[in-house]
């Protein structure tokens, strides 16, 4: 079994299937969201953070503003401008092995139709350690793939995802293991299936809100499989 650890930037994928039930009017408005990420680099669990925020209108330009002051412009996710990030980055070299201090971020937002808001969200210095993956093996009956990992202290929820070649094919719902640390999703869920090298990557959440999809930290690991 081969073992790797990363985490790709699907959490926008995450914040939009939490939101996307609020069908309430609400113009001009936000949720701002920042909160803790780890992974796994070189064993050692590294941490960054992630940004985000949301919008119920478009947005022309978010303006994140760090506790020390400094300044920085968020990213829109696509055309649409409703969602604006910044992920840590390996390239990037935003990773630490420092866990982020406590402090409040100011999002500074103007909308499409030139109106101003400001927004504030925290990070309270608590994280998630990257789940430890203890297998990953096809079923007796090669009908599913059991993945098992280590309990994980301060997990509420966790999600997989199942990718090939570097493309997500399929993501589940949030889920919390009802017996043991495990999920055995079925082959069949793989869209047009063939034999090849799979990633199925385990995503841990705490949140700080779920109806408003406020992340408080989250972690992720993956295995590969040939199948």
């Amino acid at each position: 079994m081969k073992i790797k650890m990363k985490i790709p930037a699907l959490i926008s994928l995450m914040l939009l299937s939490l939101l996307a039930c609020k069908k309430e009017s609400r113009l001009d408005d936000a949720v701002a969201d920042v909160y803790v990420k780890s992974i796994l680099i070189d064993g050692q669990p590294a941490y960054g953070l992630a940004h985000y925020l949301l919008g119920y209108s478009a947005m022309s330009s978010v303006t994140l503003t760090n506790p020390d002051a400094t300044t920085e412009q968020l990213s829109s996710y696509d055309n649409s401008n409703t969602l604006f990030y910044s992920e840590p980055s390996l390239t990037g070299g935003s990773y630490s092995l420092t866990v982020p201090s406590a402090g409040t971020y100011t999002y500074k937002v103007r909308f499409n139709d030139g109106t101003e808001k400001t927004y504030t969200d925290q990070v309270s210095g608590t994280f998630l350690l990257p789940p430890t993956i203890t297998s990953i093996a096809k079923t007796e009956d090669n009908a599913r793939v059991k993945l098992t990992w280590a309990p994980l202290t301060g997990a509420e929820y966790y999600r997989l995802f199942i990718s090939k070649n570097g493309v997500t094919i399929y993501s589940s719902e949030l889920f919390q293991p009802i017996n043991e640390n495990s999920i055995d999703p079925p082959i069949s869920l793989i869209p047009s299936f063939a034999s090849g090298t799979y990633t199925f990557e385990l995503a841990a959440f705490k949140y700080q809100s779920l109806s408003e999809g406020k992340i408080q930290s989250s972690s992720s690991a993956s295995a590969d499989i040939n199948l």
